[in-house]
This record gives structure tokens, sequence and C-alpha cells, in this order.
């Protein structure tokens, strides 16, 4: 389910974290939109097409850092540095 950006301007935080954008960016391109986030957190676990088009689309956007690697590392990693209980996270769950 896409996210819309007005629904992210109701929860105003200090970060945005999105597990794998699918290669759609969806989730990153909502969070600019709104204006609701400081800092725009985006984890792909594998290095393909959809990650360096994504290096590409948002080079030079301050706002948002792309991470490469297993989602759950890079949060555990990431969380002692954020405001936690201000974050709001778009998390896919793969069965």
């Amino acid at each position: 389910m896409p996210i819309v950006p007005d629904t992210l301007k109701k929860y105003p935080n200090p970060v945005f974290f999105e597990t794998g954008t699918g290669g759609n960016c969806s989730g990153i391109r909502a969070a600019l939109a709104s204006g609701a986030f400081g800092e725009i957190h985006s984890v792909e676990l594998n290095e393909g097409k959809g990650y360096v088009k994504e290096l590409k689309r948002f080079k030079g956007e301050r706002k948002v850092t792309l991470h490469l690697g297993d989602s759950a590392e890079v949060l555990s990693r990431m969380l002692p540095t954020m405001e936690t209980s201000k974050a709001v996270a778009k998390l896919k769950v793969v069965m």
C-alpha cells in the first residue's frame, strides 16, 4: 500500500525509516513531499539496479540517507543515535 504525503503530515517526526524501497522509492518520495521529517532513511538489502538508481535519484538530497545491508542490522546500529519514540517506520515483512 503506498504511503500518502498528506497522511505523513499528521505525524511529523525527526526520523522516517523505510526498509526496502522495492525500486519505486514511494516511501522516500512521500516522506520528502510531506515535509514532516528531518531525516529520511531507507535500507536496501542488495546492491542491484534499484539501489544504484536510488543513489542517483537522491544524490544531493540532504535529508535522505540510503543504507545497504540487512534492515535489522542497520536499524540496530541507528537506534542508539535516534529519538526512537519519535521515529516513524515503514517496514516490509516478507514471509
